[in-house]
């Protein structure tokens, strides 16, 4: 069991080795992808000059930090639904995907080794967004928010990654394009109450966006973050997201 275990483990580092050293070599697109993140922050802080709501008073009125951990979160939620599907395509166009398939690794391992560089840089691009926007042009962050906040984040990360094996296999199949991570992570933008309050909606859409995971993910992360609750105030997005 302990042989298998580092086996899987010594797999898992090889394949996010060869991964980060592709994503090195290509340092513009890497560079882009993390100002991508200072950018959207500084755009969302004039934004939020614009609007004002009785809606946003629990999260201490502001639209802007409201936006930001909204956002924030559903990065992780995007990275669930795509990074899978990426990398089969990946695979796929390489010519290696029947190779790695039929090798002795098992296809948990290769999801695991593929999954850790997307994640890795998804962490940064939600740091980036955290630190500029609540942290320093915000209502300022805490480490026990940040420390409450990591369970949701995790809990929402299993929720999408389910949904892009998903996505990943229906690839497989058809052999051609992404007919669901697109449209999945668009109707999260939305029914998560990522961009604005789910009250604002009509009932019959409410109550839709009350059974994602994504809503509760971004409800949870935001006491977390931009509230003193602690663990206390957030049991019920944590039960709700380990049923999910």
């Amino acid at each position: 069991m302990i042989a298998d275990a580092r086996g899987s483990f010594r797999r898992i580092r090889a394949i996010a080795r060869r991964d980060a050293l592709l994503q090195l070599s290509y340092q513009f697109n890497l560079l882009t992808f993390v100002s991508t993140a200072f950018f959207s922050a500084f755009i969302a802080f004039f934004v939020s000059d614009l609007v004002d709501s009785d809606l946003l008073e629990q999260y201490g009125g502001s639209y802007f930090d409201f936006v930001i951990v909204g956002l924030a979160l559903t990065s992780y939620a995007g990275l669930g639904v795509a990074a899978f599907t990426e990398q089969n395509m990946q695979e796929q166009n390489a010519g290696t995907l029947e190779v790695l398939l039929g090798g002795p690794t098992r296809l948990g391992t290769l999801l695991a080794g593929g999954f850790v560089v997307p994640l890795a840089l998804t962490t940064v691009e939600v740091a980036a967004l955290i630190l500029v926007g609540v942290g320093a042009l915000g209502a300022g962050l805490t480490l026990q928010g940040v420390v409450v906040a990591a369970p949701i984040v995790a809990l929402t990360v299993v929720n999408f990654c389910a949904m892009g094996i998903a996505s990943a296999a229906v690839v497989l199949l058809v052999k051609r394009g992404d007919p669901i991570s697109g449209p999945v992570y668009q109707a999260t933008l939305l029914l998560s109450g990522a961009v604005f309050p789910i009250e604002l909606f009509p009932a019959w859409l409410e109550t839709i966006a009350r059974l994602t995971p994504a809503y509760y993910g971004v409800r949870g992360m935001r006491e977390a973050l931009l509230t003193d609750v602690g663990f206390d105030g957030i049991v019920d997005e944590l039960a709700v997201l380990a049923g999910f």
